[in-house]
C-alpha cells in the first residue's frame, strides 16, 4: 500500500514547512528585542539658530549609541523641513535649527529600530522664536 508511504511524506513536507515559517518568525519579528525610547530633550520654545537635542535609549534607561534618528519640522503652512543624526556614545543627536525661520512646528523623531533594537517615535510641538540683533552704530560720532 503506497499511500501510507505518501501520507509519510506529506507529514514530514508540512513539518518541515512549519519549522520554517517558526524560524522565519524568529527572525523577522524577534520577539528577544530591546524596546528603544526616544525623547526631545530640548525644550519646547527655542531661538533661531538654536539646537534641537534628541536622546535614543533602550527601556533600561542605557544609551543607544552610532543610530540614525530621522526628525521631520512641520511648519504651521504644512512645510516640511526632514532632518537625519546619527545618536554619539551617550545616545544623543543635535540637530541645527538655523535654516528653520521663526514659527511653530511640529517635530516628529522616528528611530527605525535595528536587529538588536525596536523602533520608537516621539513628537513635539516647538515655538522657534525670532532673534532680533540691534545694531549699535555711531556713524554720527566724530571725536
Amino acid at each position: 500500500m503506497e499511500i501510507k508511504g505518501d501520507n509519510d511524506k506529506i507529514i514530514i513536507i508540512l513539518l518541515a514547512v512549519i519549522v520554517a515559517l517558526l524560524v522565519a518568525s524568529i527572525v523577522i519579528l524577534n520577539p528577544f528585542k530591546t524596546d528603544s525610547v526616544i525623547t526631545v530633550t530640548s525644550a519646547d520654545e527655542l531661538n533661531e539658530g538654536d539646537e534641537l537635542s534628541i536622546l535614543l535609549t533602550d527601556s533600561k534607561s542605557q544609551a543607544i549609541s552610532n543610530q540614525n534618528v530621522q526628525v521631520i519640522f512641520r511648519d504651521s503652512n504644512g512645510g516640511v523641513t526632514q532632518k537625519s543624526v546619527t545618536t554619539n556614545a551617550e545616545g544623543v543627536g543635535v540637530i541645527s535649527l538655523s535654516d528653520l525661520s521663526a514659527g511653530q512646528y511640529s517635530v516628529n523623531a522616528t528611530y527605525e529600530g535595528n536587529s538588536s533594537y525596536r523602533p520608537s517615535a516621539t513628537s513635539q510641538n516647538l515655538n522657534i522664536r525670532e532673534v532680533v540683533t540691534q545694531s549699535v552704530g555711531s556713524a554720527d560720532y566724530l571725536p
